[in-house]
């Protein structure tokens, strides 16, 4: 029974000591350092994201454009298709990781353009890239090509990857490309795809982010600690000493030097 009793009277004073110690200046001061170093850590972090999303989406755009700049020597006004760059001057762009595919006014694959060993193109999510397009504003590209001149083209200029397609499209960054007359009927569409590790990078980036702020705040929290300890000393010896006056000493005076 005095055992039980024992256990229990140590059990309700380690308790109070823990509320003592979580409702104390040096735990909130911890708490709140804490609070604002997370804050901060996570603007950053969000703000080191943002900035290198869109450096490699620029990057991928200022490639797309380079191949889309093609289009007006490649595209055949008088039969709607693309010719061949078999041993052409841009064989060697389209050879390596670039690809156009040409669809009709329905949105119907037609020819494709670029690497031959690309896996099945009808696999390509069209109707994604298209109604993803059609959402960001069209910005015409003044084009004029010999035989051409009178066929207009519109990019987006703003690369779609669609992460939820199946391999390898899921690695490859697509501009809409809409290929007009002079009295703006709609001819052709084209794809303009560029194959990609902008998921990969920024994933990795996330991942890296989502390792080192825990770290820094944990190793944070036990500087801030120390800190907090360090600041509060001459308040915790004030308590101490006010607590230890009794009535019957009045002598005790309390070092405010």
């Amino acid at each position: 029974m005095q055992a039980t009793l024992l256990a229990k009277t140590r059990s309700f004073w380690h308790i109070k000591r823990l509320q003592q110690h979580f409702y104390s200046l040096r735990f909130r001061l911890v708490l709140w350092y804490l609070l604002i170093l997370a804050i901060i850590l996570c603007l950053f972090s969000a703000t080191i994201y943002l900035l290198q999303q869109r450096t490699l989406y620029n990057e991928a755009d200022n490639n797309l454009q380079q191949a889309i700049r093609t289009l007006p020597d490649l595209y055949n006004a008088q039969s709607g298709r693309m010719v061949s760059i078999n041993g052409g001057i841009y064989a060697d762009m389209y050879a390596d990781t670039t690809i156009s595919v040409l669809l009709n006014p329905q949105g119907q694959i037609v020819q494709t353009v670029g690497r031959p060993g690309t896996p099945d193109f009808y696999r390509l999510p069209v109707h994604f890239f298209l109604t993803a397009s059609s959402v960001n504003n069209q910005t015409k590209v003044d084009f004029s090509a010999t035989g051409n001149r009178d066929i207009h083209f519109f990019s987006a200029r703003a690369p779609i990857i669609d992460q939820a397609a199946s391999p390898p499209w899921s690695g490859y960054a697509f501009e809409t490309v809409t290929v007009t007359n002079r009295q703006g009927r709609i001819l052709n569409f084209v794809l303009v795809g560029l194959h990609t590790d902008i998921t990969d990078q920024l994933s990795y980036l996330s991942n890296i982010l989502v390792i080192i702020i825990p770290l820094v705040l944990l190793a944070s929290s036990v500087g801030g600690y120390w800190l907090a300890s360090r600041a509060t000393r001459p308040i915790q010896e004030i308590t101490r000493t006010a607590q230890e006056i009794g009535a019957t000493d009045l002598r005790r005076r309390l070092n405010l030097k």
